[in-house]
């Protein structure tokens, strides 16, 4: 009986295996993001500041990755992106909040398709992010930490090999500093609304 189920697994493994289209592709997105940085000291928890919609922070990123074609109805995407996004605050005192960040992600996506040109996602990923900021409290510090992402969109699939996409995600890091005799901790949070171009090969 386990020989028997053993070798249907198997036979059907292989089938789905031998259905499956494999395609790498390569993504370009540029996008706007609000970004919230929120400081508060490790001792007491007190919040310390809070730093809410950007004023102005862009976002561009490049990614490589690879397509799995299961089926008619479902796609899996892998890939490897950096992103960088640069955002300042206006303010009247003499040192403004601003900062730019550099992260490293690997993602993944579901695509559930359509009978349609339109292929609605789904996204998640984990990473590491390198931040240089100023803020009231900190200044000029750079630093990193683990950062991860969640997101979704929908693609607009112009030819076989070519779709552009408009896109939400969320992607967030938390980080700890010392500065002026205080050990902080950093939340940057970012919302992400994206437009992006996909090319398969």
């Amino acid at each position: 009986m386990k020989k028997i189920l053993l070798t249907s697994v198997s036979v059907a493994m292989a089938t789905f295996a031998s259905n499956a289209t494999v395609r790498p592709y390569v993504s370009a997105h540029i996008g706007y993001t609000n970004a919230n940085l929120i400081v508060t000291d490790r001792v007491d928890h007190n919040l310390q500041g809070e730093w809410l919609g950007d004023k102005f922070a862009f976002d561009v990123s490049g990614a490589f990755g690879i397509k799995y074609d299961l089926s008619k109805s479902l796609a899996l995407r892998g890939e490897l992106e950096y992103d960088y996004v640069e955002g300042a605050k206006n303010s009247e005192m003499d040192d403004p909040w601003w900062w730019r960040s550099h992260t490293v992600l690997a993602n993944a996506y579901i695509d559930v398709k359509t009978m349609s040109v339109f292929t609605p996602y789904f996204s998640i990923g984990a990473g590491y992010q390198f931040i240089h900021h100023n803020n009231f409290y900190i200044n000029d510090s750079t630093l990193s930490a683990l950062a991860w992402q969640i997101g979704c969109g929908i693609a607009y699939n112009v030819t076989n090999t070519l779709s552009v996409d408009l896109g939400y995600r969320y992607l967030t890091s938390t980080a700890s500093v010392k500065a002026s005799g205080h050990d902080f901790k950093l939340h940057f949070n970012n919302s992400q609304f994206r437009l992006g171009v996909n090319y398969a090969f």
